[in-house]
């Protein structure tokens, strides 16, 4: 299963502690590609943010991999669902939404 996971450098860390943290998000992201989980990733610019595509089996997996940076950024995470499973998806919502509309109709 898929995952993006991006990461916001907290505001309140500066001077001293943004090269420390950039040394340990450095480290971390080695981590991370060696995991064989990365899909894809990288930097966002103009922010102090990073987004990762990775592939993992459960989502507590996240944990594993981004837990020590927790300390020092935020986290967004979201399940991703491929385009090739997206039409399956629109399709059984259309004919769910008619199946409930009649439903809806024939019994008012």
């Amino acid at each position: 299963m898929r995952f993006f996971v991006k990461i916001n450098v907290l505001d309140t860390i500066v001077g001293e502690k943004d090269s420390q943290v950039r040394h340990a998000i450095k480290e971390r992201l080695g981590v991370i590609s060696e995991s064989g989980r990365l899909v894809d990733g990288g930097a966002l610019a103009g922010h102090r943010a990073a987004y990762f595509i990775v592939n993992i089996d459960k989502p507590a997996e996240i944990y594993d991999l981004f837990a020590p940076l927790l300390p020092f950024v935020t986290t967004e995470v979201s399940p991703v669902v491929p385009f090739d499973e997206l039409g399956k998806i629109f399709e059984q919502m259309e004919n769910d939404f008619k199946t409930v509309h009649e439903k809806v109709l024939v019994s008012a």
